[in-house]
């Protein structure tokens, strides 16, 4: 039964994760269905095209970014665990970072709960405009932040901060510690995984910008 259970837990949340995803694709989809199903055919048609168009590029970025953040979190804590001297399987640190990753369904979720029962429409882009207010360069004056700073700022955002608090509680548990050496630990090893991530978006903002 527990092998059972760590092989529900490793496959059931990248499932889940694409799931919310495809779920906002859905109601984005049926949302627009339902405000021009007077319109005429052919305007509805090239409607849910551009909504196609605009979440074939975001779910490209999300994938692109949650894959480059769960390889480069399984590297940064192993190379951690190494480092401090615990011996921990590399599978219990593939486990450990797909647990933290239920940060990103949650925050997923919540997106999907505030717009549909708000008075914003329902679509993709309006689920990244309320992305955008997760992001500390929403509430930072970007006039007077440079343009290759921009890019490695957004990655300062709430999901970021509730993974660090699912890593600490999960690392606290896995060496067998308290919440102040658990939480030191994270900062120590994934902190320097998004420090080595805003670096080279900087690089790449500046070289591209």
């Amino acid at each position: 039964m527990s092998v059972i259970k760590n092989i529900s837990i490793l496959w059931l949340i990248p499932f889940l994760i694409i799931g919310v995803f495809l779920l906002q694709y859905t109601l984005a989809i049926i949302y627009i269905e339902e405000m021009f199903k007077y319109a005429n055919e052919e305007v509805k048609k090239i409607v849910i095209s551009e909504e196609n168009k605009l979440f074939y590029i975001y779910i490209i970025q999300k994938g692109v970014t949650v894959f480059l953040q769960f390889i480069g979190s399984v590297i940064c804590l192993n190379i951690g665990f190494l480092y401090f001297n615990y011996k921990i399987p590399i599978k219990d640190v593939i486990k450990l970072v797909l647990k933290s990753f239920i940060a990103l369904i949650i925050v997923q979720l919540s997106i999907i709960t505030i717009v549909k029962f708000s008075n914003m429409t329902f679509t993709m882009g309006s689920i990244m405009s309320f992305e955008e207010k997760l992001n500390i360069t929403y509430y930072a004056n970007t006039d007077s932040v440079a343009i290759w700073l921009l890019l490695p700022l957004q990655t300062i955002n709430l999901t970021q901060f509730l993974i660090i608090l699912f890593l600490t509680f999960s690392i606290r548990v896995l060496i067998k510690s308290n919440y102040n050496k658990a939480f030191l630990f994270t900062i120590k090893t994934y902190g320097t995984g998004m420090l080595l991530w805003f670096v080279f978006a900087m690089i790449m903002e500046m070289n591209f910008s």
